[in-house]
């Protein structure tokens, strides 16, 4: 209860200051591997007891190191993340990185229960979750994703949302890569080989697969 209460004060507060135009961005060279994967390892032990995958595919090509404002970034994956696995109860969850031209995109797949069309902007707004039988049930404010969408337009970029009923949700975050995200091309001599993948979940094997595609 104790660390509900201040998540909540800490949402309402981070609310207020950008209401406010207080909260500053703050940039810097972020590792972006290290990042993805210490969200997924914060959420693997709430993943694993509701016997959920959880896993990350971060594309060969990116940048090492990118140009933004860390906290911020992990604090907004950290949300749509929590959230997916918050929802899901079977199947799993998966975070797709990757270069969009210009931009990074972070995709976050599940295999909730998904969102109605009706509700796919409402949202985003303060105090608003997919309806009122989930908020009963899971608990939340309903700040997260007004404040991870503010944050990211901040960072000058967006989140965005599709979703079919039954069938899951997809989250996408874009984000300028900066000027440190410029990574050399990457040079892959192809194998005659073919790999069998096998696996129970919906997203390890799809990129288990893309790894192994990515390294020829």
């Amino acid at each position: 209860s104790g660390e509900a209460l201040l998540t909540l004060i800490e949402e309402i507060l981070d609310f207020s200051r950008i209401e406010a135009g207080k909260l500053d961005i703050n940039e810097h060279e972020v590792e972006l591997a290290p990042l993805i994967e210490s969200v997924v390892e914060l959420l693997a032990p709430r993943a694993q007891g509701k016997t959920l995958e959880i896993a990350a595919f971060i594309a060969p090509d990116l940048p090492p190191v990118i140009q933004t404002d860390g906290a911020r970034l992990r604090q907004i994956v950290m949300n749509l993340a929590g959230n997916a696995v918050k929802f899901t109860g079977t199947g799993g969850v998966g975070l797709r990185v990757m270069k969009r031209g210009a931009m990074l995109a972070i995709v976050i797949e599940d295999t909730g229960p998904g969102i109605p069309a009706a509700r796919l902007e409402a949202i985003f707004e303060e105090f608003e979750q997919a309806d009122t039988h989930t908020a009963n049930r899971h608990g939340g404010s309903g700040l997260g994703l007004a404040i991870s969408r503010r944050l990211a337009r901040l960072m000058g970029g967006d989140i965005e949302v599709e979703s079919r009923v039954g069938l899951g949700s997809t989250f996408t975050l874009t984000l300028p890569l900066g000027e440190a995200g410029q990574a050399a091309p990457v040079l892959v001599q192809p194998y005659e080989r073919k790999v069998l993948i096998v696996g129970a979940g919906p997203f390890e094997g799809r990129y288990l697969r893309d790894y192994f595609k990515a390294s020829g």
